[in-house]
């Protein structure tokens, strides 16, 4: 709607020839500029609101399977000499999402994410809340 108001605007500014010809001409331009803008950002909206609709069941069910986890669920995975490459994969990518301040850590080794998974803070963020 707004980039067909744009349009109908800049050819109605056309019609106008007087003194400020060369001015007219570049606001003309921008305003068609503009417009493609809008269009491009409106397409890219909408594909947005697409991805988003699609993903939303992913987020509910992660949210539920991590509503499930418990203490004790958290000492038996810490039990594993050496787990899976994907269970690795996965703590390690908690680490990073749980970074304070930004900070990514460097070592993400099994040691590493089972440091990870005994503090009491991170224990406290994924059992009780």
């Amino acid at each position: 709607m707004l980039v067909s108001h744009l349009k109908s605007f800049a050819f109605s500014l056309r019609n106008f020839k007087g003194s400020c010809g060369r001015a007219l001409s570049l606001i003309i331009d921008l305003i068609f500029k503009v417009a493609v803008i809008a269009a491009d950002v409106a397409e890219r909206q909408k594909q947005c609101e697409e991805e988003l609709i699609k993903a939303e069941p992913a987020l509910v069910a992660a949210t539920e399977a991590l509503n499930t986890l418990n203490r004790n669920n958290l000492t038996e995975l810490k039990t594993f000499a050496q787990p899976p490459p994907g269970v690795v994969n996965v703590v390690a990518a908690v680490m990073c999402l749980c970074a304070h301040e930004g900070r990514i850590p460097k070592e993400r080794a099994w040691k590493d994410c089972r440091k990870f998974m005994g503090r009491v803070c991170f224990r406290h963020d994924m059992c009780c809340n």
